[in-house]
């Protein structure tokens, strides 16, 4: 006994050329579209490059603008005066001016600062580099 179903027709398949056609044309659309996406990805991907590649440039062009100075101060301990100690350079300074300003700055802190353990030491250095009227009231 077979079972015959030979009125029934499903909705939607009653013309074969045209369902064919309508997912012919739905994969064709799905191929385009991937396609269009592909290019904008890549278009993305070149332009995030570029910008890439532009930034570095930049990063290298400015880096040499880049410059550290360094300063050194002095600050007193008593008064809090701040004072600029300056780098020696032939052009600004001569050798023996340089040496001269280093052991009259180093007479002054030692006739001037008190330190209980270098204390004798710094005694006898103001004595050894003061003159005579000047050792005898110190």
């Amino acid at each position: 006994m077979g079972f015959k179903l030979s009125g029934l027709k499903l909705p939607g398949f009653n013309k074969k050329k045209e369902v064919t056609d309508s997912s012919t044309t739905f994969e064709e659309k799905n191929v385009l579209m991937q396609e269009k996406m592909n290019r904008i990805y890549k278009f993305g991907g070149i332009a995030g490059i570029a910008v890439g590649v532009l930034s570095l440039l930049a990063l290298n062009g400015a880096l040499p603008l880049k410059s550290t100075v360094v300063e050194a101060y002095l600050i007193n301990g008593v008064t809090g005066v701040a004072e600029r100690l300056t780098s020696v350079k032939k052009e600004n300074l001569s050798e023996n001016e340089a040496l001269a300003k280093y052991f009259i700055t180093q007479y002054v802190k030692r006739r001037e600062g008190y330190n209980y353990f270098s204390l004798q030491h710094d005694y006898d250095y103001v004595l050894l580099y003061s003159a005579e009227n000047v050792a005898t009231d110190y």
